[in-house]
């Protein structure tokens, strides 16, 4: 399913994963509670989707363009965003230990009440983003 085009979908509730999705654009599309576990999003573009309480464990969505997404309470542990541009994205209350946003734009990006343990900011604008004290470790 890479390189195609979604355009005000629902997807609540699919299994994705182990699948291969690189490329594929998401336009104000429904992606909640969805489980994508070892799933490659690679150069994704998703634009104002609505992905509260998805699990991503494993995921890569490196190099992508995740704009004005609500990744709040996901489970995106060991989640790889690195090269991402996630600006206005939120990922209030989620769990991403050990997840990499290494060269993100963080600008304006939401990260509060997430668990952030071993977490790579490196190279991206984490003081662009809330971060609210004491969330990493």
């Amino acid at each position: 399913m890479s390189n195609r085009e979604f355009r005000y979908c629902r997807f609540s509730r699919a299994n994705f994963t182990e699948a291969i999705l690189d490329g594929t654009h998401f336009l104000l599309c429904i992606l909640d509670d969805i489980e994508a576990r070892n799933c490659s999003l690679k150069g994704s573009r998703m634009m104002n989707v609505m992905a509260a309480g998805a699990v991503l464990t494993g995921a890569d969505l490196s190099g992508s363009d995740l704009i004005n997404i609500n990744f709040n309470g996901i489970g995106g542990r060991s989640t790889v965003f690195d090269g991402s541009d996630l600006f206005y994205s939120r990922f209030i209350g989620a769990g991403l230990a050990d997840s990499s946003f290494q060269d993100c734009n963080l600008k304006r990006v939401d990260f509060s009440s997430a668990y952030m343990q071993g977490v790579n900011f490196s190279d991206s604008n984490p003081e662009e983003a809330y971060l609210m004290e004491g969330e990493t470790e």
